[in-house]
């Protein structure tokens, strides 16, 4: 996200990282719906030059662990849940097409249809 960011030219006010997830705070006055766009969806696409590092030298355990779990939190991070990149990328999306108000209800909805389906999922394969 960072890189993106970067080459979207935007300022970037604050860097989150941890180990498992990282996030940028950048100034809200530059970012239209495509800078926001882009810079969402560089979250769940950096998984994936792991994951093709981890084909080109299979036997490096470390590396297959960190690309499945790079590979799993970049899927449920892909879901349309407003709190994950998803969600705001369906936002984004939809702030195109609709009405602010329109396109948070619409995001709400997705997000509890989402939970609803993890959770019947989740049920499903415990019994």
């Amino acid at each position: 996200m960072l890189f993106a960011a970067i080459a979207q030219g935007l300022k970037i006010e604050r860097i989150i990282a941890t180990p498992f997830f990282g996030a940028v705070k950048v100034h809200p006055n530059r970012l239209n719906t495509k800078k926001q766009f882009c810079l969402t969806i560089a979250g769940p696409a950096s998984a994936i030059p792991v994951l093709a590092l981890s084909w080109v030298w299979p036997d490096f355990t470390p590396l297959k662990f960190t690309a499945l779990l790079g590979a799993i939190m970049g899927v449920f991070n892909i879901l349309p849940i407003i709190f994950l990149d998803g969600g705001k990328i369906l936002l984004t999306l939809l702030e195109h097409r609709l009405n602010e108000t329109e396109a948070v209800f619409t995001g709400l909805v997705f997000t509890l249809l989402s939970v609803v389906i993890l959770a019947i999922a989740g049920v499903n394969t415990t019994f």
